[in-house]
């Protein structure tokens, strides 16, 4: 929902500042997101090709990953590669 009005350009100067504070507590929890959601991996990973200011930032952002999660990951950012834009 916040990404689309992110892309529609809705949000406010206040509530655009705040999303990639939300996306990275978002990313920060992915355990218990998944556990209470069903997000996954690639499901968060989403966030970058929705829209998000999270994708323009040269911040450094954690993913925690179970290692019986690793073959999700290069699929996963290989698909976010090719379509966050540049």
């Amino acid at each position: 929902m916040l990404g689309a009005l992110y892309r529609a350009g809705q949000l406010t100067a206040e509530q655009e500042a705040e999303l990639p504070a939300l996306d990275d507590e978002l990313i920060q929890h992915l355990d218990e997101a998944n556990l209470c959601y069903g997000l996954d991996l690639q499901s968060v990973a989403q966030l970058f090709t929705w829209g998000t200011p999270l994708a323009q930032s040269d911040e450094i952002i954690h993913i925690p990953i179970r290692p019986r999660a690793l073959s999700e990951i290069a699929p996963a950012l290989a698909a976010i590669g090719e379509k966050v834009p540049a």
